[in-house]
């Protein structure tokens, strides 16, 4: 047992206490579809993208971690679990969007003790959880905060554009989008502006009322 440099991310869904309430009264989505999207995100699949790319373990020491409506996930430092991590979140994404629940989250790389048996420990988590609740990617005023979309810490960004694998850079470009400020995953380039617009104006993203910092629960 020990911790070992691992590419990590966690992903929230936002507003599910307000989508546990409406499912309470009979209201919005229901119990079985509410329960259906929660455990999508600790769904463990098997890490497909890139399969030439370099890696270390054939698993790419893919690890997931769920708790409630978050999700930790974990991978090896080698271009095959950088895209492969980023690929499984991208996913994530995609899937709540297309059932219209937004989610917040963030990437990044460091220290950590994880597997499927045991819970991530480590500073790298750590990173993951604390910069989560402080994504500014999108924003729309200055002082913005905890924005619907999953940053990408620039030390991942720096790592893919330095690892040399072109396919890698390639898939990783194609999910992510660059504010000039942060990157974080974009998927709405497979998807219609119309429902983008849609999804953004969803009861699941509730902002703070009387909060002179704009956050979203």
């Amino acid at each position: 047992m020990e911790f070992t440099e691992k590419f990590i991310a966690l992903i929230d869904i936002l507003g599910f206490k307000n989508l546990v309430e409406q499912a309470e009264a009979g209201r919005g989505i229901s119990l079985d579809r509410l329960l259906e999207l929660r455990n999508k995100l600790g769904e463990r699949r098997r890490p497909t993208w890139c399969p030439q790319s370099e890696r270390r373990q054939a698993d790419l020491d893919f690890c997931v971690s769920q708790v409630s409506d978050s999700v930790i996930v974990s991978a090896e430092i080698l271009p095959a679990g950088a895209i492969n991590l980023v690929s499984h979140c991208w996913g994530l994404v995609i899937h709540l969007l297309e059932s219209g629940i937004m989610c917040r989250g963030y990437i990044t790389r460091g220290p950590v003790f994880h597997t499927d048996e045991h819970f991530p420990v480590g500073t790298g988590y750590h990173c993951a959880y604390e910069n989560e609740k402080c994504v500014t990617a999108f924003k729309r005023e200055a002082n913005e905060r905890g924005t619907p979309f999953v940053e990408v810490d620039r030390a991942v960004c720096d790592y893919v554009g330095r690892c040399g694998d072109w396919f890698v850079k390639e898939m990783f470009s194609r999910c992510v989008k660059d504010d000039g400020a942060v990157v974080a995953l974009f998927p709405f380039k497979r998807l219609g502006h119309q429902f983008v617009i849609g999804a953004l104006d969803t009861n699941s993203i509730r902002r703070r009322k009387g909060d002179p910092i704009k956050t979203y629960e």
